[in-house]
């Protein structure tokens, strides 16, 4: 018995260091843990701040640019001694610019609501094609005048669906235009289909395309296309940012399916035929086929 008491405290002291070891190591982990998240918060404010900071001195230029033009002609305009020919000409560079500002404007407060959830959206059913026929019919006299060719594929049947018809034809409207923007031969062709619970509209041109080094970069705020055709296109440069939020909140996505310099882009807009469908969306169109379009 006697030489059983001091084994027992032998073991008991090693427990409890077992224990005290196990203790700190596992703290140890928790505080890596925690400095490990605080780090990337830190990290992620930093950056955010940082890309506030690039998007709120875009916003100063792009603003500034079209008010300097404004100013400057509306200064020419109101000089005595210009013909009224010279006049007549500077009211249509004011007009250009201001509808520039204001659409640069409505289209930064547009995404500044949808980006702090307080986008109205007023959903209900409607003939999808209908939209898609609105649209065509508004930018065809454009299209036209360019030289285009514009075609509409349909579903094989009528296809109702729950849904903004606004802001539906808001985002079909901003990609039509941006495929004749881009585009200076051939054609622009817009589709609709149904793909399970899901419809897609995709529109396709055969206009510049995009490089797979930009492609990534279409979405983000004020990106536009380098190249001479782009440098000559006025725009918001938030279009594309603004359609892709709309469709995210009308429970879709909004997707460059594909592109090649030279040979045009497909851009696709995916939403659900009926508003709270969570299926999952399950692409059954060839891919192989629309990369060759």
């Amino acid at each position: 018995a006697s030489d059983y008491l001091p084994k027992q405290g032998l073991t008991l002291q090693l427990l409890e260091r077992s224990i005290r070891y196990s203790a700190k190591r596992a703290l140890d982990k928790v505080r890596l843990r925690e400095a490990a998240r605080l780090k990337a918060e830190a990290d992620a404010a930093k950056e955010a701040a940082a890309l506030k900071g690039k998007i709120l001195a875009k916003i100063n230029h792009e603003l500034r640019t079209p008010l300097t033009a404004i100013l400057g002609y509306a200064t020419l305009a109101l000089d005595g001694a210009k013909t009224v020919q010279e006049k007549n000409r500077y009211l249509d560079v004011i007009d250009r610019n201001g509808k520039h500002l204001l659409e640069i404007i409505n289209d930064f407060l547009d995404l500044a609501k949808v980006e702090a959830h307080q986008q109205q959206f007023n959903k209900k059913k409607f003939e999808v094609m209908a939209v898609v026929d609105e649209v065509v019919e508004l930018m065809r006299p454009s299209i036209v005048a360019k030289g285009l060719a514009v075609q509409v594929e349909r579903p094989n049947h009528s296809l109702e669906v729950e849904s903004d018809p606004f802001r539906v034809r808001q985002i079909l409207t901003n990609l039509v235009a941006n495929a004749m923007k881009f585009t200076n031969a051939g054609s622009i062709a817009v589709k609709c289909e149904q793909m399970g619970a899901w419809f897609e509209i995709s529109v396709s041109d055969t206009g510049i395309g995009i490089d797979g080094n930009d492609q990534d970069k279409v979405f983000q705020p004020f990106y536009q296309v380098p190249t001479e055709i782009g440098k000559n296109q006025s725009g918001s440069g938030l279009g594309l940012q603004l359609s892709r939020q709309l469709a995210v909140a009308l429970g879709g996505r909004l997707e460059l399916i594909q592109s090649r310099v030279g040979m045009g882009s497909t851009f696709a807009l995916i939403l659900p035929i009926v508003e709270g469908k969570n299926e999952r969306y399950e692409n059954t169109i060839n891919l192989a086929t629309k990369n060759a379009i």
